[in-house]
């Protein structure tokens, strides 16, 4: 299932939940508790129109979310791919996180300038001058074994395969950005909810904006 598809889903959802909502008395509690549920529903069934900002704002976190999330697996998968067409990785091999980091910082895992265990050589030889047994300790615990074994071709396709990296850690962090702002939508609106409720005035706006940083800030407007 793709992201356009998903987006669109979530999209029908919420308009089909606004369309649906008709304004009624409802209490305080049980307003809360849908808008809870979904963004906005609470204050629109009461009879609020600044609930379908909610709505609104739900639909584009989740897009947002979804197309991020969707691109970081994209960007994995290719650098993956980089790894194993030009550093010569195991395809059967079961690597961690630091594993990936660290191809993307040396040329090879071996002991020739440039590669891991070379440098890992050399920073216990640092550490230990005058202790061989704690130098070799240090190695051994450090260096990597013939199972996580890559070489570059070049250092072009090294570059090309840390940008990949770099592009996962954004989307990634974008997402886990707009996961907060999809929670602090619901919280947001259950607050929103529970004022105009209780005022029986819908004067109070309250929704999440983002600066030109794209950090997450509470937008609050009252109408006098």
């Amino acid at each position: 299932m793709n992201t356009a598809f998903k987006t669109t889903i979530i999209c029908c959802v919420l308009l089909l939940t606004a369309v649906s909502a008709t304004a009624q008395e409802i209490p305080v509690r049980s307003a809360m508790l849908r808008s809870v549920l979904v963004p906005g529903l609470g204050a629109v069934q009461g009879g609020h129109q600044s609930g379908y900002a909610f709505m609104l704002s739900e639909a584009i976190f989740w897009g947002a979310y979804l197309y991020n999330n969707n691109e970081a697996d994209l960007k994995e998968t290719a650098s993956i791919n980089q790894a194993l067409r030009y550093a010569d990785i195991d395809a059967d091999g079961s690597y961690d996180h630091q594993f990936y980091y660290d191809l993307a910082r040396y040329i090879s895992s071996g002991y020739e300038p440039g590669g891991y265990n070379a440098m890992v050589v050399e920073t216990a030889t640092a550490r230990y001058p005058d202790d061989p047994d704690a130098r070799q300790a240090y190695i051994d615990a450090n260096i990597y074994d013939e199972d996580h074994y890559w070489s570059w071709e070049s250092k072009d396709a090294k570059y090309d395969y840390r940008i990949l990296r770099k592009r996962i850690t954004q989307y990634d962090d974008k997402a886990k950005l707009f996961t907060g702002a999809i929670i602090a939508n619901h919280i947001i609106s259950m607050i929103h909810t529970a004022v105009v409720t209780r005022n029986g005035s819908s004067r109070l706006s309250m929704d999440v904006q983002f600066n030109r940083d794209m950090q997450p800030m509470l937008a609050c407007t009252y109408r006098f």
